[in-house]
């Protein structure tokens, strides 16, 4: 199926759905204002995904629970130009309010926005895969519900790449990785804001994550600038700089560095065998305290 120039609008439950099997693709496609499902106030998706979808010039603007989900182990999506926005939560319970959630299937993004959502902006989950190029994720809001999360990108148990992407101005996390392999190539991280915990870290990586970052900056998150948490870190090239901690090593975290600048931190690089928190007081200090992940 081929769709031009197509608004989908204030539909019930979900504004679009392709089954297992399905293909679509879809040019200059808004889809907005999708409601909740009138029987119990729950969902309220833009799309849900488990085939093969392509769309250009696309938006996908004030749906609720997940603007653009793509589920399946069959499901595949390629987006160029795309824009995700202002996801708001499910009437029912006031969780969620995802840009992108992508579970079991893969997905390409590129020329993309995703904008002012909840929760999570860009979730990857269940051994999903994600390559993102020229990519904004910036301005996810905590959640309703609990005033919790509002990362900007999350990947538990997948494949995350990003490349000349910017994620800005989020909530916890700009990147939290949980059981993942994550390339980063040319990506600015800044500006995450602490929750009631006092997280508000550029990048965690945890759970035998591996990152690999290449040409980065990490400046101006509330706490640290990197955590990571057993987990293996590969540095090259890069700037950690105006966060209140650079670089945290915890629970046996590996960590590679090749012409990495540290520096105009107000705490540059620890050195702690278990967690340094409770706003990067000295390392003696916080060596008593459990670990806090984003993750939990």
């Amino acid at each position: 199926m081929v769709l031009t120039d197509v608004v989908l609008a204030a539909n019930h439950g979900v504004g679009g759905l392709l089954a297992a099997g399905s293909d679509v693709e879809g040019s200059r496609v808004v889809v907005r204002d999708t409601r909740p499902r009138a029987s119990d106030q729950a969902f309220g998706r833009g799309v849900e995904s488990g085939g093969r979808l392509v769309l250009t010039d696309a938006v996908f603007a004030a749906n609720r629970d997940v603007g653009l989900a793509i589920f399946g182990e069959a499901s595949e999506a390629e987006g160029a130009r795309v824009v995700v926005r202002d996801t708001r939560p499910q009437a029912s319970d006031l969780a969620f309010g995802r840009g992108v959630g992508v579970q079991l299937g893969r997905l390409r993004l590129t020329d993309a926005v995703v904008a002012g959502n909840r929760e999570v902006g860009l979730f990857v989950n269940h051994a999903a895969s994600v390559e993102g190029s020229r990519v904004v994720v910036r301005g996810t809001q905590q959640q309703a519900s609990d005033q919790t999360a509002g990362n900007g990108v999350v990947a538990q148990h997948g494949r995350l790449v990003l490349s000349n992407a910017v994620v800005a101005d989020n909530w916890e996390s700009a990147v939290a990785l949980e059981g993942t392999w994550a390339t980063v190539h040319q990506v600015a991280i800044s500006g995450t804001r602490a929750d009631e915990r006092g997280v508000g870290d550029g990048v965690f990586s945890a759970d035998d994550s591996l990152l690999e970052a290449t040409a980065f900056v990490v400046r101006d998150n509330a706490r640290a600038g990197l955590v990571t948490s057993g987990s293996r870190v590969r540095l090259s090239g890069g700037l950690v700089t105006g966060n209140a901690v650079g670089l945290v090593r915890r629970q046996e975290s590996e960590v590679t560095q090749d012409d990495v600048v540290i520096e105009g931190n107000d705490e540059d690089e620890p050195v702690c065998d278990q967690v340094c928190v409770d706003d990067y007081v000295s390392p003696e200090e916080a060596a008593a305290l459990e670990p806090i992940s984003p993750l939990e």
